[in-house]
C-alpha cells in the first residue's frame, strides 16, 4: 500500500502523457523503492557480522537512491526531450539558481582564512540541482584533493564561493550553469546549461602573504555525510552499542552459569563427603556393636 501511494504521489507530480507512461511511473518508483530497501537491510546485515567499512559504502549508494526517490515524488525529474537520431534522448533540467548561494555547512575558526592569490586544495562534489545526483569529485579519483590557485578557476562559483574559508571548512555552494559548468556540460553525465550544487572542503591553504603561514588539514571528512548518512551512522553506532551490550550481557551470564556450576560442584562434593564420613561412621558403630556381642 505505501509503495502504491509513493508511485501516486510520484504520478501526481510529473506529467503522464498515456497509458504506457502511466505503468512506467510507477514501475520506476516501485523499483527505486525496493532496491533502497533491500540494500538496506544489507547494509544492516553487515553491520551485525561486523563489516562497518562496507555497510557505509553500501549507505552512499542508498543515500543516492534516496535522491532519486525524492526527485521522483517532486517530480523533478522529467521526460528526456527527443534527440535529433531516432532511439535516443537528451535528458535537460529547468534552471534553479538565479544567483550563487553559498551555505557554510561546517565552521572553523582560523587565523588565515582563503583570498585571491593563494593556493588550495580541496575536496568536491558536484550534483545536478534538480535531483541532487553525483556528476563528479575528487573521490572518484582516488580521492586526491584538486589544486588550484583561487581567482583563477575556469569555474566563477569556484573563485567566488570559496572566498574566506579556513582550512577544515565545509560548504555547499548552489551555482547557475553559467558560473560552472555552463554549455558545455560535463558529457554525458551533465547536460548543458544545467545548475549544479557543489559541496566542498578545504584541505590545504598555500599562501604567500607577509608573515601567514600556510596551513593543511590533516584528515578532511568526507563530504558525502549529508543528513541521511549522518542518521544512519547513528543507527549504526546504535546497533553496535546494542551487540556490544547483549555480548556483556551473554558473557555476565555465562561467568553467572560458571559460578553456579562450581556452586553446586562444591555442593555435591561436600555432600559426597559428608555421606563418606556418615558411611564410615555407620560401618564403625556396626564393628562395635558386633564386637560387644561377641
Amino acid at each position: 500500500m505505501r509503495a502504491f501511494v509513493l508511485a501516486l504521489a510520484c504520478l501526481c507530480n510529473s506529467p503522464v502523457h498515456s497509458y504506457a507512461d502511466l505503468g512506467a511511473k510507477v514501475q520506476e518508483c516501485k523499483k527505486v523503492k525496493e532496491n533502497t530497501n533491500l540494500k538496506l537491510g544489507k547494509a544492516f546485515n553487515l553491520l551485525k557480522d561486523g563489516n562497518e567499512a562496507a555497510s557505509l559504502e553500501i549507505m552512499d549508494e542508498v543515500l543516492s537512491d534516496v535522491q532519486t526517490l525524492r526527485a521522483l515524488v517532486a517530480g523533478t525529474l522529467q521526460p528526456a526531450d527527443a534527440a535529433g537520431v531516432e532511439g535516443t534522448a537528451i535528458e535537460k533540467f529547468d534552471p534553479v539558481f538565479d544567483e550563487l548561494l553559498i551555505n557554510v555547512t561546517l565552521e572553523k575558526n582560523c587565523n588565515v582564512r582563503t583570498q585571491d592569490g593563494d593556493v588550495l586544495s580541496v575536496h568536491f562534489v558536484s550534483k545536478i540541482a534538480n535531483n541532487l545526483k553525483t556528476v563528479d569529485s575528487s573521490f572518484h579519483t582516488g580521492s586526491v584533493p584538486v589544486k588550484f590557485q583561487l581567482g583563477t578557476h575556469e569555474f566563477a562559483a569556484w573563485n567566488e564561493g570559496l572566498q574566506g574559508m579556513c582550512k577544515g571548512d565545509r560548504r555547499r555552494v548552489s551555482s547557475p550553469a553559467a558560473m560552472a559548468y555552463g554549455s558545455k556540460g560535463l558529457g554525458d553525465a551533465l547536460p548543458p546549461d544545467t545548475d549544479v550544487v557543489f559541496e566542498f572542503q578545504l584541505v590545504e591553504i598555500q599562501t604567500s602573504r607577509k608573515g601567514v603561514a600556510s596551513e593543511e588539514v590533516e584528515e578532511p571528512a568526507s563530504l558525502y555525510d549529508d543528513d541521511l548518512v549522518d542518521l544512519a551512522r547513528k543507527k549504526f553506532e546504535a546497533e553496535k552499542a546494542r551487540k556490544a551490550k547483549e555480548a556483556e550481557e551473554e558473557n555476565q551470564r555465562i561467568l553467572e552459569e560458571w559460578k553456579q556450576k562450581q556452586k553446586e560442584k562444591k555442593a555435591a562434593k561436600k555432600e559426597k563427603q559428608r555421606l563418606k564420613k556418615e558411611a564410615k561412621l555407620a560401618a564403625k558403630q556396626a564393628e562395635e556393636e558386633k564386637s560387644s556381642e561377641l
